[in-house]
């Protein structure tokens, strides 16, 4: 997408109104097929459409800017280009939604045409797993719950489009929100049909661990060096382990499983330096 800067642009047309401006306390997240307002650095303000897009998540569509004098504002649509912004946690800035007593002043419909393009069957575990990964990725995990169980009900086994599995996903808001007796259940389940998925075995060796079952998460991470071919999760998946030892003071089982931490972020400066932290405070250096 092309990125331009935006509160620069020059405006094209002039329309007043006499509308006060709703607050700016909302958030993208909140604002899921809505009309809104981004909070201004100076005195332009940006206005455009929050929806979701299948493949590259939540969206904003820039529909063009105003100017506000003496409650009145000045409007520049962009007619020529779209421009639409993958929106991210990280860019999470106040908005405020638009009534629709603005729509005609700012030439918006409701509903913007395009937007069929991207709609999909709300009662489809797609879209389900679509909107609890959304939630999950905005930790809200609470939200991501109702629509990841109706989904897991049509189909247990779904798989989505970037290849994760549904049952991870789920157990991953269990785990975000403490449930880790239910993160376990359905995870367990999830490799009695798929036995060799790496991220499944993360999230259950996590939920262990936050269980204080380290003994049962060990014997899953031997499990999972075995079955796996994807390796990527096992320098966290033991650090995890190593950490909880070294929260409990349990140095004869730290001491044992020390060195083959080491040996799975022997490449991960940032999880090695972790791991030698902990060693030298449980040996009081």
């Amino acid at each position: 997408m092309k990125k331009v800067t935006l509160f620069l642009l020059l405006f094209a047309s002039k329309l007043c109104a006499q509308y006060p401006l709703a607050p700016f306390d909302k958030m993208f997240i909140d604002c899921i097929n809505q009309w809104v307002i981004l909070q201004p650095k100076d005195t332009i303000y940006t206005f455009g459409f929050v929806y979701l897009d299948p493949q590259a998540g939540l969206t904003f569509d820039l529909a063009g800017h105003f100017a506000m004098k003496d409650s009145a504002f000045v409007v520049d649509k962009e007619e020529k280009a779209s421009y639409k912004y993958r929106l991210s946690p990280q860019n999470n800035i106040p908005v405020s939604i638009i009534p629709e007593t603005m729509y005609k002043e700012l030439d918006i419909q409701k509903v913007p045409n395009w937007l069929d393009s991207y709609k999909s069957d709300e009662n489809s575990p797609q879209y389900m797993y679509s909107m609890g990964y959304l939630y999950n990725e905005w930790n809200e995990c609470v939200k991501a719950v109702p629509f990841l169980e109706r989904a897991m009900n049509i189909s247990p086994n779904f798989v989505a489009f970037n290849g994760l599995k549904l049952s991870a996903e789920l157990a991953f808001s269990y785990n975000c929100l403490s449930n880790y007796d239910k993160a376990i259940s359905v995870l367990q389940t999830s490799l009695e049909n798929d036995p060799n998925d790496a991220y499944t075995y993360k999230e259950l060796i996590y939920a262990q661990i936050q269980s204080d079952k380290i003994s049962d998460a060990t014997e899953t991470f031997n499990s999972a060096v075995k079955v796996c071919k994807n390796t990527e999760y096992n320098g966290e998946n033991i650090l995890n382990i190593l950490g909880a030892y070294f929260t409990k003071k349990d140095k004869e089982n730290f001491d044992k499983w020390l060195p083959l931490a080491k040996k799975w972020n022997e490449k991960n400066d940032a999880y090695l330096n972790k791991i030698i932290e902990m060693e030298n405070k449980i040996n009081n250096k």
